[in-house]
């Protein structure tokens, strides 16, 4: 019932090229996700959401921009707000400092941030530092060497989930996915507190959503939880569903 079509534009696609198991995008503009204005937004959804979750694409343009700026000053202090930091430089051609001026207000109001290494190496050559906004849960997704969490003063280095990727297209979407899906499961969302056990178990959940996504082609690849069965990292955060003694 949130859905908003636009007749005169047309959806959003992305076009992958892999170079071995890497992808490489290509997004288009012009797209109809793009051209979202806040008179499209019904703010009731705020009484029934247990989260909001935006990425930083969503910046690129006009007038979407200042339609999920508007959205996330209103939800913040109400819902949770997650926060996925990707940097498309292509649609920031010329505009590079303008980027980095909105990625880092958006960090100032979310609670939930993943970011991967290169892109925060990439801010921190810029002089950002992710670490010093006020965030209750921050991950940064490492590829084949795992993932780190951290709370607060907490934190931890977790182990990636061994696999022969075959396409890892997709594989840090499944993982921020893996990781808002386990808060959700452990009743995290409402308070967002942590112990050191806790933020493994998260980790390490994530961490193999990611893995078992890349050994599949495509994009969507993301396992269903039938297929999570036997698999101890997702028999600690999802019950209610038979798993493999």
């Amino acid at each position: 019932e949130y859905i908003k079509f636009d007749r005169e534009k047309h959806t959003g696609v992305v076009f992958v090229q892999l170079i071995g198991a890497k992808p490489e995008f290509i997004l288009y503009d012009g797209v109809a996700y793009f051209n979202l204005k806040i008179d499209d937004i019904d703010f009731s959804f705020l009484e029934r959401a247990s989260l909001l979750h935006f990425g930083s694409v969503l910046f690129a343009r006009e007038p979407l921009r200042s339609t999920v700026f508007k959205v996330l000053k209103k939800a913040k202090g109400k819902i949770p707000i997650g926060y996925d930091v990707n940097i498309r430089l292509d649609l920031w051609r010329g505009r590079e400092e303008e980027m980095l001026r909105d990625i880092q207000e958006g960090l100032g109001l979310a609670d939930i941030i993943k970011i991967g290494d290169g892109e925060l190496e990439f801010l921190k050559e810029y002089g950002i530092d992710i670490e010093s906004f006020d965030f209750e849960l921050l991950a940064i997704t490492k590829g084949e060497r795992g993932s780190e969490i951290i709370h607060r003063d907490i934190k931890i280095e977790v182990p990636a989930h061994k696999v022969k990727p075959v396409d890892t297209t997709g594989a840090g979407d499944a993982f921020m996915a893996a990781l808002l899906s386990a808060l959700w499961h452990m009743n995290k969302l409402t308070n967002l507190e942590f112990t050191r056990e806790e933020l493994l178990k998260i980790g390490k959940f994530a961490n193999l959503i990611a893995a078992l996504s890349t050994l599949k082609r495509g994009a969507w690849s993301v396992p269903r939880i039938e297929e999570l069965r036997g698999y101890k990292e997702a028999k600690e955060i999802i019950t209610g569903i038979k798993f493999l003694p």
